[in-house]
């Protein structure tokens, strides 16, 4: 909503006035039910090296985690079903080793207050025969312990 107002007594003027809307701020309610799944944190094609852009992800969790001393969770990585089985498990489970290396390393979040796991393309949560199915079964959950 763009706006010119003018106050006749004061001689000031605002002009290209902006309304944005803000979205709500749902770090403390990221583990309401004890996970939180993303979709959030890629990784680059087969390889368990965290995109960059994917990083400011990875810091709403330490932020929780910090905000949260006594919290401990599980690092739980998921592939899709492109690729062998066994190969997906092994890159799933590396994958939730460099996200629990990131908030060891990075935010210094104590290694005893996380595990890692990966469960590969066993536990799928969208058709592997779309495009759209297979981006949301490459994911990965925190589950608190």
């Amino acid at each position: 909503m763009r706006s010119q107002l003018e106050d006749p007594n004061s001689g000031l003027y605002i002009s290209n006035f902006v309304l944005a809307e803000t979205v709500m701020d749902t770090r403390k309610d990221l583990f309401v039910d004890g996970k939180y799944v993303t979709n959030s944190i890629l990784f680059e094609t087969n390889s368990n090296k965290i995109q960059p852009a994917s990083l400011p992800s990875v810091g709403v969790v330490a932020d929780y985690m910090k905000a949260n001393p006594t919290v401990k969770l599980n690092v739980i990585g998921h592939t899709d079903n492109v690729g062998q089985d066994a190969a997906n498990m092994d890159l799933s489970a590396r994958r939730a080793k460099s996200v629990v290396k990131e908030l060891v390393d990075f935010h210094k979040i104590d290694q005893s207050r996380l595990t890692s796991a990966g469960m590969g393309e066993s536990k799928p949560i969208g058709d592997n025969n779309t495009l759209e199915g297979r981006a949301k079964n490459r994911r990965v959950e925190f589950v608190k312990l």
